[in-house]
């Protein structure tokens, strides 16, 4: 008999392979891959394993065109948790073979947006692109989002990410 402690029984049931695909049962990577969280073992890998944003994915939608035509562009992504803006903004950076820099900004500060900065102006003079990606830009203070959009008018990505707000908060 089979328990809820199960592992086997638990992967059975969510239809999840005991060992991750193409990777050696015994490998580094594979016990990497088992020890990742299973929201992150679930994360879609290619645009086309997206379920539902059919307003920004489907067939002639905003992004869906900018992965069509190789072009990313800034944006903002917003909404509650859960709902795919870190998994479209690593999406993005796969398909446009760039280098993906994520920020907090509830634990990053300016010097974070500089490094990124940096590493982003590296990478374009060896010509690659960067996705840098700001997790709640609204806890920027104004100095930090003026920089940030001091930026923007370089030649790189930058993705902002706003949380769900709710009626009656002032997000600045």
């Amino acid at each position: 008999m089979t328990g809820c402690g199960d592992n086997a029984f638990m992967q059975e049931s969510l239809s999840l392979p005991l060992d991750p695909p193409d990777l050696p049962r015994d490998s580094a990577a594979s016990k990497a891959a088992l020890a990742a969280p299973l929201a992150e073992r679930l994360r879609p890998k290619t645009l086309d394993e997206v379920v539902g944003q059919d307003h920004l994915l489907g067939a002639g939608q905003p992004v869906r065109m900018a992965f069509e035509s190789g072009q990313p562009h800034s944006m903002i992504l917003w909404g509650p948790p859960g709902v795919g803006k870190t998994t479209l903004a690593r999406l993005m950076a796969q398909a446009f073979d760039a280098q993906f820099i994520s920020i907090s900004a509830v634990l990053g500060g300016v010097k974070d947006i500089r490094e990124a900065v940096d590493k982003a102006l590296l990478a374009q003079g060896n010509g690659l692109r960067t996705i840098v990606f700001v997790d709640e830009v609204h806890r920027f203070n104004k100095a930090v989002k003026s920089y940030i959009n001091q930026q923007l008018r370089r030649a790189f990505v930058q993705f902002l990410v706003l949380p769900h707000c709710s009626m009656g908060v002032k997000h600045g």
